[in-house]
């Protein structure tokens, strides 16, 4: 900044930005300030954290399992059941082989038309 106040003296332009740098400057320094005052007051509970981060997951495992949105889960879910986290954090995404339902599409006595199997429904989320 000082730099730019000397190459002032030979082109006046320069001097706006000098002084156009020193403004934001003394803004940067007021907002880290700032900043560091609200940093102070904010409570951090690694405890509530990792709750929260539990939860996330299984709501995010339900959303795999049952639809792209949170309405699909709920809407699928079935009255007067309790909702227990699943034993995995994450079903797999390839059915080991012989755990098909039916004959596998494309394979020697298959069925030409493919059959979805039923969707299973979430159990009832708690407080729900």
């Amino acid at each position: 900044m000082r730099t730019l106040q000397d190459a002032s003296r030979y082109d006046a332009r320069l001097g706006g930005f000098a002084q156009s740098l020193e403004s934001a400057l003394i803004d940067v320094e007021d907002v880290a300030s700032e900043l560091r005052s609200y940093a102070d007051e904010v409570e951090f509970d690694p405890e509530s954290l990792e709750a929260m981060h539990a939860r996330m997951s299984q709501l995010q495992g339900l959303l795999r399992a049952f639809g792209p949105r949170m309405e699909d889960v709920l809407g699928a879910r079935r009255p007067g059941r309790s909702w227990r986290p699943p034993a995995t954090a994450a079903r797999p995404s390839v059915v080991p082989a012989g755990r098909c339902r039916g004959p596998r599409p494309f394979s020697p006595g298959a069925r030409t038309r493919w059959t979805r199997p039923e969707p299973r429904r979430p159990p009832s989320l708690p407080g729900g």
